[in-house]
């Protein structure tokens, strides 16, 4: 059986979708579908492939005791879409680049906003995932809380996804 595949998405793969990644991976870890899973994350937009996450990125984790400095910045392809199983998006309007780029049929049934994950974003219908770059210290902490509010439900639907529990 191959791997669940989900790859979380922002606009530059520094900031947002790094963050999820590195937060994911660390829940999954505890999960019975660790195994059977693989966690990337990639931007819309990337300026500099194979970029470190931003700084203070990485100093948001850090200060939760988690480790992202092994991530580099990777393009999003549409090509791939077939391959992934989840595709967890920041925003709304990310969702709507990928559509105008003719995606493959049934896209739509992998896709998913992150702070959907979270009923309280859900209730309150903010589901984008404010981008924190250029906002200082504060807006990546924030950033953070709101990924990790969301993480515990999105590990639910990958141990849904590769059938264990």
């Amino acid at each position: 059986m191959r791997p669940v595949r989900v790859q979380v998405v922002c606009d530059g793969n520094t900031g947002r979708s790094a963050m999820a990644e590195v937060v994911l991976r660390d829940l999954l870890s505890r999960s019975p579908a660790a195994a059977a899973t693989e966690i990337t994350s990639a931007g819309l937009l990337v300026h500099q492939p194979g970029a470190p996450a931003d700084p203070e990125a990485l100093t948001a984790l850090a200060a939760v005791g988690l480790d992202g400095s092994a991530h580099r910045a990777t393009q999003f392809e549409i090509d791939d879409f077939p391959e992934l199983d989840l595709v967890v998006f920041a925003e709304e309007r990310h969702v709507g680049l990928v559509a105008s780029a003719w995606p493959p049929r049934g896209w739509q049934e992998r896709v998913r906003l992150i702070r959907s994950f979270d009923p309280v974003a859900s209730a309150l219908r903010e589901t984008d995932l404010a981008d924190p770059y250029g906002r200082g210290a504060q807006a990546y902490r924030q950033c953070l809380k709101d990924i990790r509010a969301a993480a515990p439900r999105v590990i639910t639907e990958i141990e849904r996804l590769a059938e264990v529990s």
